[in-house]
């Protein structure tokens, strides 16, 4: 997730790195802050490998295509980017040039017997899980839904969206809240917390916990 515009240019002399664009080579050329934006760009045998605030929860990884003009003296690169667009240029050529599409949705997940603790964005799902309260939540993520019933068959019973669900190799468990934990990344989809209140069922408070789905894709 980018969040500032930005932009940086450099030569690649080829006397100074006579391992670029050699197969099975990785030489680094910039590691460093630009305008509230951690910038890495290394280049991987001969692609250009651009990574965006590594290590974090806004990290983009970027790799153009193979790289064939290569001049024998020295190499012009150049990579601007802002919220909405990458753009990576070798010489006089365009390598890379995307939009980012932005996809939100917003879900709401409760404790209630009333209300589902379970809910899909962008093909992935998300169940309540324990430990929650006031100040934090957590979610499995991608659990194996075997079955989900409104009720238990009997209308004497008061029980509703009861779900029944098995972790997988690809489940997680991500606990989020209000500090460093309040936006997960999993592959391209952002999830952040963004409000915890309470609804009343049969005269008890029960915990809800409304979370921003956003998926990034580039076109």
């Amino acid at each position: 997730m980018i969040k500032n515009k930005g932009a940086i240019t450099f030569w690649i002399s080829m006397d100074k790195n006579p391992f670029a664009f050699k197969d099975g080579n990785q030489v680094k050329f910039v590691n460093q802050d630009i305008n509230g934006e951690h910038l890495t760009i290394n280049l991987e045998s001969k692609q250009i490998n651009v990574i965006f605030n590594k290590g974090t929860n806004r990290a983009i990884s970027i790799f153009s295509p193979i790289i064939s003009n290569i001049d024998p003296v020295k190499n012009f690169v150049a990579v601007s980017w802002s919220s909405e667009k990458i753009l990576i240029m070798f010489n006089d050529q365009e390598l890379f040039n995307k939009k980012f599409v932005t996809n939100i949705k917003k879900i709401s997940i409760s404790g209630s017997p009333e209300n589902p603790s379970i809910d899909e964005a962008f093909g992935l799902t998300f169940q309540l899980h324990a430990p929650y309260n006031k100040d934090e939540v957590t979610l499995l993520i991608n659990p194996n839904i075997t079955d989900y019933e409104d009720s238990m068959g009997d209308e004497n019973v008061s029980i509703r969206h009861l779900t029944f669900s098995e972790h997988t190799p690809d489940t997680k468990i991500i606990k989020f809240d209000f500090g460093d934990n309040n936006v997960k990344k999993i592959g391209g989809t952002y999830i952040k917390l963004e409000k915890i209140g309470t609804i009343v069922f049969e005269n008890q408070e029960f915990l809800t916990f409304d979370f921003f789905i956003e998926d990034i894709s580039t076109e």
